[in-house]
């Protein structure tokens, strides 16, 4: 009886462990959407996900960097922003878009945009 209960306490602690290994943060970065009242997203090996995000005026990104060294450096639209860069996993920091317009951007670290970290941000009017 008792080897049967150790059986069920190590599947149990398992089951456990596997659940919570599982990437929470993956929901949230296929989605792009919202996270407490501000977009986010999640910078990477050669990413920005998502890579376009459509938000209105006085809108905030949040910047995530999931691992590497990135920074955030808009290159074209109403008003160059930049925001510094860290190591992942940091916040890179987050940016509020009070101008509409579009926004492209990239990440200014050695090569890293020209292998396809870049993105668009399409600042849409508020509505009346």
């Amino acid at each position: 009886m008792m080897k049967t209960k150790n059986k069920w306490s190590i599947s149990f602690a398992i089951l456990l462990l596997i659940v919570g290994c599982e990437d929470k943060n993956e929901i949230y970065q296929n989605e792009g959407g919202l996270i407490d009242g501000i977009y986010t997203v999640y910078a990477g090996n050669m990413y920005y996900n998502p890579s376009t995000i459509s938000i209105t005026e006085g809108d905030s990104i949040r910047f995530i960097n999931d691992n590497g060294f990135h920074d955030v450096k808009i290159t074209s639209g109403p008003i160059k922003l930049f925001l510094n860069p860290c190591q992942g996993g940091c916040t890179i920091g987050t940016l509020v878009f009070d101008v509409a317009g579009t926004y492209n951007y990239i990440c200014s670290i050695g090569t890293h945009a020209q292998q396809g970290m870049t993105g668009t941000i399409i600042v849409n009017p508020k509505k009346n």
